[in-house]
């Protein structure tokens, strides 16, 4: 079996809209779908945001259903200059921010779409979300990482305590050059959040031609993360 673990179900969003689901978990505020994708008996989960939460789901989903691949699969921001809008990052070893651990990823054996770019890197995980071009230059040099993240260390954490492997690929939704605004876009569980949108743009309606951008960022960044994804799944034994 094989865990795809996301913070946000916009990340899987694709993947769950194909998959064939015999179970649904709700471990508050995540939510795990065990089923079939492409023909592979497969874990689905959204975690919420934020490195406890993902720990705390990549823990029950290795407990329980005992995967033998697992993926932190989702979006990043670019920590270097390298790295544009939809580009793969795949997980060399990823640090942890705050207490400075560090976790060796996996690299998944696949044939890269020709159409994909991929990177291979160190990704940090940070608490809090890296907004300015300033801010991703400065801890990119700090920690030698080329792209920042929430959550891959919860699950580097979880699987170095059950004796597991793990690989994160990660698809770039803010280049170094971009500032990002999350507007209150989800929900603790990782789902869209309607009302935090139409309460931030009601305190800041300036900022509301940007929603369009950053949907169109995401779209980008999760048709590569998919396309990249299902290679992974079809040639994982």
């Amino acid at each position: 079996m094989i865990l795809l673990i996301a913070a946000l179900k916009d990340e899987v969003k694709a993947i769950l809209d194909e998959m064939e689901i015999e179970e649904t978990v709700h471990l508050r505020p995540s939510v795990i779908y065990r089923g079939e994708y492409l023909g592979r008996a497969v874990l689905v989960s959204h975690a919420g945001i934020g490195y406890n939460r993902m720990r705390r789901a990549a823990a029950f989903c290795i407990s329980q259903y005992r995967p033998s691949l697992l993926l932190n699969i989702g979006y990043c921001g670019g920590l270097s200059p390298q790295l544009a809008l939809g580009d793969i990052v795949v997980a060399e070893t990823v640090i942890y921010e705050n207490g400075g651990l560090n976790f060796q990823a996996a690299k998944p054996a696949v044939a890269v779409p020709s159409e994909i770019r991929v990177h291979f890197g160190n990704i940090l995980t940070v608490d809090d979300v890296i907004q300015t071009p300033h801010e991703k230059a400065f801890l990119g040099t700090k920690f030698g990482a080329i792209a920042v993240d929430m959550e891959s260390a919860g699950l580097g954490s979880s699987a170095a305590d059950a004796g597991c492997t793990f690989s994160v690929i990660r698809s770039v939704l803010d280049p170094m050059d971009m500032n990002l605004d999350p507007m209150g876009l989800v929900n603790d569980d990782g789902t869209s959040s309607v009302s935090g949108v139409i309460s931030h743009i009601i305190r800041k309606p300036l900022k509301a031609h940007r929603l369009p951008h950053l949907g169109f960022c995401a779209s980008k960044a999760r048709l590569s993360l998919t396309r990249f994804v299902n290679e992974i799944i079809k040639e994982t034994k």
